[in-house]
Parts: C-alpha cells; sequence; structure tokens
C-alpha cells in the first residue's frame, strides 16, 4: 500500500496494478436482495477492472437465476425479474439481445417417450459465466490468504451447468474425491442460502486451493487454483483436456492431493456434479 498525496493507493487484486482503490463485491452484490447482508465480502479493486466486469455480472445474474425455485429465495427471485424487466431500456438493449440469443425451445416427454409439451431452455454463454467464477475465485483467494492469486496463476473451473458428464472415468474419478475432500471443510454461507462456498488449499502448491461454489442452491462449480509451467489445458488429474473441464489457460497437476490438513482417503460420499 502507498500513498500519493493524500490519495491512497493500492493493488488491485486483479490486475495487479497500484491505482487509487474502490471495492468490489465477491459475489456481485446485485446477486442479493435489499437490504443486503452485512457481511458481503468486499476485496480492493481498481476502478478500471471494477467497471469493466459490470456488465458479465448482469449477465451472470440473469443466466444464474433462470429456472431458480422462487419458492426458496422469493427476495431475489423478485430482483431476477425486475432486472428481466429493464433488458427493454435503451441503454440494456445489447445485453437484451445476448441473453435472448441464448433462449431456446425445448421438448418434454415423459419417462415412457409420450411427449407432453416445449419449455423454455437458456443457452448461457459459457466464457462469460466462466469469468465471473474466475473473478469470484481470485476475490476469494485475496480475501483468506491475504495475497493477490499472481496473474501467471491459473483458475480453472467445472460445473454440471457446462459439461453434465465429465468425458473420462479417471477424471471423473478424481473430481469426486475433490468434492469427498471438500466435504469436511467448514461451508460459509452468506445471504441466507444466496451464496455458499467451501474451500481447501494443496499441500505443494504455493498457490494452489480448491473450491466449492454454489449460488442459490441452484447451480454449483468446483474451481482449482495452480501456478504451471505448461501452457496446454490439463484436466483436474493433470491429463490434457480438449472437451471435459475449462481453464482460463492451465489446470492444476493433482487438485486432489493432500491438503493443509488431511488426504483424499476415508471420506464421506459426495454427490457428483
Amino acid at each position: 500500500m502507498a500513498t500519493k498525496g493524500r490519495q491512497r493507493i493500492v493493488e488491485c487484486v486483479y490486475c495487479g496494478e497500484a491505482r487509487a482503490p474502490s471495492r468490489d463485491h465477491i459475489p456481485p452484490a446485485g446477486l442479493f436482495s435489499k437490504p443486503r447482508p452485512a457481511d458481503l465480502i468486499t476485496v480492493p479493486s481498481c476502478s478500471e477492472c471494477n467497471a469493466g466486469a459490470s456488465l458479465d455480472d448482469e449477465y451472470f445474474r440473469l443466466a444464474i437465476t433462470a429456472g431458480m425455485d422462487p419458492t426458496k429465495l422469493p427476495g431475489e427471485f423478485d430482483v431476477s425479474i425486475e432486472a428481466i424487466r429493464k433488458l427493454g431500456r435503451r441503454e440494456k438493449l445489447g445485453l437484451a439481445k445476448t441473453v435472448l440469443s441464448g433462449f431456446k425451445r425445448e421438448s418434454l416427454y415423459t419417462p415412457a417417450g409420450v411427449y407432453v409439451g416445449e419449455k423454455g431452455a437458456l443457452t448461457v454463454d459459457r466464457a462469460r459465466v466462466q469469468r465471473v467464477v474466475v473473478r469470484i475465485v481470485r476475490g476469494l483467494f485475496f480475501h483468506h490468504f491475504r495475497k493477490r492469486l499472481p496473474a501467471s496463476a491459473t483458475v480453472s473451473v467445472v460445473s454440471d451447468w457446462f459439461t453434465p458428464v465429465l468425458p473420462d472415468e479417471e477424471v471423473r474419478a478424481c473430481v469426486e474425491s475433490v468434492l469427498c475432500l471438500l466435504s469436511v471443510a467448514k461451508p460459509v454461507v452468506i445471504g441466507s442460502g444466496v451464496f455458499g462456498y467451501r474451500w481447501r488449499t494443496i499441500e505443494g502448491e504455493p498457490y494452489g486451493s480448491v473450491w466449492w461454489l454454489s449460488f442459490y442452491d441452484h447451480r454449483r462449480f468446483l474451481c482449482w487454483t495452480t501456478q504451471s509451467d505448461d501452457t496446454a489445458p490439463h484436466t483436474p488429474d493433470g491429463h490434457r483436456d480438449s472437451n471435459g473441464a475449462t481453464s482460463t489457460t492451465d489446470g492444476p497437476r493433482n487438485p486432489a492431493g493432500e491438503s493443509h490438513d488431511g488426504g483424499t482417503r476415508n471420506q464421506p460420499h459426495v454427490p457428483g456434479l
């Protein structure tokens, strides 16, 4: 931290530049109905990074609330409906076109194969959603470790939203072991179920950690961070990945390895993604 005249200068947790600070909410504050919880997490962010993520945050809220159960979180459901109404405003037309382009009709069938009608479905912009999730993980990393995850580090993401069936049995086994590891980690819940997460460190990895994020008890993401010298993406077990888990650059060698307070053997079963 430094000062320039009377202006306080801090390092942005995202770009690393020392600039006049703003505070970024982790996760985006717009996911919560008002009055918002008093325990929202904030991290130092430059105004450029903060403002530059606003459209992604709006898209993320619209996409992630689609299909949520309105009886569980009625306040947040009302917020999502109001956000949809605002898409009619002139300044929101670009975002509205992006969201509407992802909607499609899907046929519904009974288990016996009888056609019963159609329903609307949203095909999400995977890269856009992932950018928001990566930023949340980077913010949580700083919040818990009080240090910035460097640009050379990787945040990798898998989700049933993107990859309903992991393509490789060994990859699925590794993801299952990571989930078991996280199952004994203390959960953190913010906003009565709006956002929750668990995390553990990866022993031997200076920037290694695994994270389980849940939004509205509706969409969930398994993420891991590491710093790698390789240039090709890897799956959670260290294999190169062509069509399964996604990554900003690389994946970790083995996030299911020993954690800061124990290994993965004989942990209770957790349902897969």
